[in-house]
């Protein structure tokens, strides 16, 4: 005899309401979830921040050479001045890109001299970098107050302009870059005028130094990858001398690496009356003096790594190689007019940032 009992009927249909407190915990859920990975991820950033808390970088005025300061009964000023600036990165881990490079300068608070657009450089960690721009104004209308306060300033001797660097800084860490910031230096110069209301210069001679480099390099780069290609999709050579380059830079076509392969590029590198910073000249007198001069060749590009048909975006590559040359302790240098040109054979290893 078989007994059937009845299938337990099921319970009752869940209410709207309860479906809907249901969908709203899950989405709390969801959101809490959400919000504590994104505060767990800016906390590891801020921690990482914290520890490399990058530093400014450091402007120092070496020196300001005045060509002509002049200040007409107009009160229209003309300036020519070239001005010598030092910046050191002091992080130990962090490079500093400058993407625009802006010098002119002020009296009190009125800009004198157009602005001087210097190229993108990047400094890397530890690094010193040395510009010598030269600024130009010519005939520039002052305020009548501000004209009155320069022939005070004039008469007394001792005019006081502000040298003023305008740029566009990001933070290199390993291979994050940060997004832009803006730098703003202020390096007061104080000149002397002798008293001369009329001003200084006014064909007067000034010294500077200032250096001749014309060479080839050859630069070798070894891809070790098995399976990685690297793409260099723009790269730039060029000279530095105690951290202030001293040629213009030689753009090398764009190249592609295999894996396991190599590359040799030779690029001409031309440096003709570089203007450098007075203490860099008597420290190259001294180099040539002593018969031993080092300057750096260095490499400055964007590449791209190729896996399989993956291509991956662009990265910055930073290349530095020592080369020290002989100049056999001649103090005016190595070479000239019409001599033969002095085959140095280095073979030296390079510092490589990507």
């Amino acid at each position: 005899m078989f007994n059937f009992a009845p299938a337990p009927s099921p319970g009752p249909e869940p209410s709207d309401a309860e479906k809907e407190a249901k969908l709203n915990k899950l989405r709390h859920r969801r959101l809490a979830t959400t919000l504590g990975l994104f505060l767990l991820l800016l906390s590891f950033v801020l921690v990482l921040w914290l520890l490399l808390l990058p530093s400014k970088p450091t402007f120092t005025l070496q020196d300001a050479t005045v060509f002509a300061f002049n200040l007409s009964s107009a009160n229209a000023l003309t300036t020519t001045a070239q001005v010598t600036l030092s910046a050191r990165n002091s992080n130990g881990r962090i490079g500093i890109f400058y993407d625009t490079l802006e010098f002119f300068a002020v009296y009190r608070g009125q800009q004198i001299t157009a602005p001087a657009q210097l190229p993108p450089a990047y400094q890397g960690r530890k690094e010193s970098a040395v510009w010598s721009p030269f600024l130009y104004g010519d005939a520039v209308g002052l305020a009548p107050e501000i004209g009155v306060a320069l022939g005070q300033d004039l008469v007394a001797g001792t005019p006081t302009v502000n040298v003023i660097v305008r740029s566009k800084i990001r933070w290199k860490v390993g291979t994050f870059v940060s997004g832009g910031y803006h730098l703003y230096v202020n390096c007061p110069a104080i000149m002397n005028s002798g008293g001369r209301r009329s001003g200084i210069g006014g064909g007067e001679a000034a010294i500077t130094y200032q250096f001749f480099l014309d060479c080839r390099v050859t630069l070798a780069a070894r891809n070790s990858n098995q399976r990685i290609g690297i793409y260099y999709d723009r790269v730039d050579v060029y000279a530095a001398y105690h951290g202030q380059q001293i040629t213009l830079p030689t753009l090398l076509p764009p190249t592609y690496q295999g894996n396991k392969d190599s590359a040799v590029w030779s690029p001409f590198l031309y440096g003709d009356a570089v203007p450098v910073a007075p203490e860099l000249g008597v420290a190259l007198g001294q180099d040539q003096i002593a018969g031993t001069l080092m300057v750096n060749i260095r490499v400055r590009g964007r590449i791209r790594w190729k896996v399989g048909t993956f291509v991956s975006g662009g990265y910055h590559l930073y290349v530095n190689c020592p080369a020290f040359i002989n100049s056999g302790g001649r103090s005016v240098g190595i070479g000239g007019v019409g001599e033969v040109a002095v085959k140095y054979q280095l073979i030296m290893g390079c510092h490589v940032d990507v």
